[in-house]
């Protein structure tokens, strides 16, 4: 995953010059085109390659233009959900848009329908750019990539994670809150 490859310092965030470097760019771009394959193989996988970057753009393009306040704004909230926090309005939205991806990643991989696992594919790379988007003011204010990894995949999120897989009411409580923000998120790159 992309967030995994920022966390891990692969793109140093400081000395890009871009929040998105064109490496990562690229990877997003191959990610999605892989995902998209398990559903049905491309028939052109060059146009394939293609059309996934212009989607990745896309959703950069989306991000940039709502600025990191629009993005923080945006962030699902989860009111039937007790969400541990981080003490920071970076990281705690960056652990409500990862949310969004425990559920997209549930459709990706489980939906009966190919339509709807394609979805699912969109929306796992639109909210990991999201959570990549907001990394850098994080870091930017003195923040570690560290820190980001610890919160997204510590004990209490777990906790959270666990419960709205096991409870029917709160996956669909999270796939509500979710939807708007991907759709948005994904508006421009269709």
């Amino acid at each position: 995953m992309l967030l995994a490859l920022f966390v891990a310092g692969a793109f140093p965030l400081a000395a890009q010059d871009t929040w998105l470097p064109p490496a990562a760019e690229q990877q997003m771009a191959a990610q999605l085109v892989e995902r998209l394959s398990t559903i049905s193989a491309p028939r052109d996988p060059a146009a394939a390659a293609a059309a996934t970057r212009r989607i990745v753009q896309a959703v950069r393009g989306q991000l940039e233009s709502w600025t990191a306040r629009g993005a923080l704004d945006k962030a699902p909230s989860f009111p039937l959900l007790k969400m541990p926090g981080a003490n920071d309005r970076h990281l705690d939205a960056m652990a409500r848009y990862q949310l969004c991806n425990l559920v997209l990643f549930r459709q990706f991989e489980s939906a009966a329908d190919a339509q709807d696992r394609r979805v699912g594919a969109f929306g796992l790379t639109a909210v990991t750019l999201a959570v990549a988007y907001l990394m850098e003011p994080f870091v930017a204010a003195g923040g570690s990539p560290n820190r980001v990894e610890a919160h997204l995949t510590g004990a209490a999120m777990e906790r959270v994670s666990r419960e709205i897989q096991q409870k029917a009411d709160l996956t669909a409580h999270v796939e509500r809150q979710c939807e708007p923000v991907v759709g948005e998120l994904l508006s421009t790159a269709f």
